[in-house]
Formats: C-alpha cells, sequence, structure tokens
C-alpha cells in the first residue's frame, strides 16, 4: 500500500545518501516528500482529534513535539558549555562567536513555546492548532540559519588563520600546505601557499604548469 511504498522511498535515498561517498544536498531532498506526507497525515489526524478525550494517540502526538523541543534546547545549551569546557588538546574545539546567545534567542523561543502554544491556541479557539505548529516551525528553521552559520563557519573557512598567518609567518616565507588545500588562505593573506600532494581537482592544471613553476608549488612528498 501507499504507506510501505513511502517507508522503502525513504529508506532507499536515506541508505544511498549515507554510503555515498558525495554528500551533495541534492541527493538528500526527495527523502523529505514522504517525511512531509506522514508528518501532514499526524497532524491532520491530531487535529481531528482535538475535541476527543486525551488518549495513547494524543499523547503521543504531543510527545513527538516536546521531545523535538527538548533537543533543540538542549543543543543549544551543549554547545556552549563544549567551548567552555571541551579540552582542545584532545581534538574537540568550538569556535562560535560571542553572539551565539543572540542568535540562539529566536530558536530558543520558538522551541519553548511550540511546548505548549499549539495546544492552548487548539482549547481556546477550537481550532488553528496546525498553523501555530506551521508558522514556529517556519520561525524554528529561519532563524537556525544564523545559529549554524556561526557554528559551522570558522570550520569551512580559513578567515579565523588569518591573523595567526599574518603574525606567525616572516614576509616572503613560504607557507606550505602539506595534503590539504585551503583556497582561503591564499585569498584573506594575499599569499600564494605551495601544496603538498593534495591536487584534487587542480591535477589537469598543474601537469601543464612550467616545470620549474610546478617544482616549486605543487610538490610530492618526497621532494618535500
Amino acid at each position: 500500500d501507499e504507506n510501505k511504498f513511502l517507508v522503502v522511498w525513504f529508506l532507499l535515498i536515506l541508505i544511498f545518501y549515507s554510503v555515498s561517498s558525495s554528500k551533495l544536498m541534492t541527493y538528500i531532498v526527495p527523502v523529505f516528500l514522504p517525511v512531509s506526507l506522514f508528518a501532514g497525515s499526524i497532524f491532520r489526524n491530531y487535529e481531528e482529534d482535538l475535541t476527543e478525550p486525551a488518549g495513547k494517540r494524543k499523547i503521543f502526538y504531543r510527545l513527538i513535539v516536546i521531545i523535538q523541543s527538548f533537543i533543540v534546547l538542549a543543543a543549544l545549551f551543549v554547545v556552549p558549555i563544549l567551548k567552555r569546557y571541551a579540552d582542545p588538546d584532545k581534538g574537540l574545539v568550538i569556535m562560535t562567536s560571542g553572539y551565539w546567545w543572540l542568535y540562539a534567542m529566536p530558536v530558543l523561543l520558538a522551541a519553548v513555546l511550540m511546548i505548549f502554544l499549539p495546544d492552548w491556541i487548539a482549547r481556546k479557539y477550537r481550532s488553528g492548532w496546525f498553523l501555530t505548529i506551521y508558522l514556529l516551525c517556519c520561525l524554528l528553521l529561519a532563524s537556525m540559519i544564523f545559529l549554524l552559520n556561526d557554528f559551522l563557519s570558522p570550520y569551512r573557512s580559513t578567515f579565523v588563520a588569518r591573523d595567526a598567518i599574518a603574525r606567525h609567518v616572516p614576509p616572503g616565507q613560504l607557507l606550505y600546505q602539506y595534503k590539504v588545500n585551503y583556497y582561503g588562505i591564499d585569498f584573506y593573506n594575499k599569499i600564494r601557499t605551495p601544496i603538498v600532494e593534495d591536487f584534487g581537482e587542480l591535477r589537469d592544471g598543474v601537469l601543464k604548469m612550467p616545470v620549474e613553476e610546478r617544482k616549486k608549488y605543487f610538490l610530492s612528498v618526497n621532494d618535500f
């Protein structure tokens, strides 16, 4: 039946995305169609049951929303706790900015309101539960963009290393990138960095460069 079809759809895409070495966002996007259909069915059934006495199904629907809110709240507090108490020498370095709680306020508000506001609206007006959930989810997802940007940007950009490189690398000296290739170093520090065996998509172009330039800026491990 249609439920089995949607479950197979969801699992096939999820497994393919998990196994594939390439993690492009477009690979996982189709999984949201069956998820949205299941979620819409849950919301519709819940709104139809608003006038009925509380039962196991209603408790289950409420638990889904409450658990989601507590997971979001826990994540908001875990990040600054790890930043303060985690040992960087063990490999965990949190580099969020000083604006974390400012960015977190809309997410915190949406997560807290989601616990009680939809049920309160439904009891008071006998409708509007889904609309309230929908608007709060929009607020939650939209405000998470700023949080994710604050959390992920330092790991995806070499901007955080710009000042340290300028301070510790003498002018005119070469800074080698050993088996990595961060394009941002060249961009932010206005220097050209030799690469040691992480040519990637540059490999074809490297082979066409003059020999002397290639030996200076694109080295093998042995040459280095």
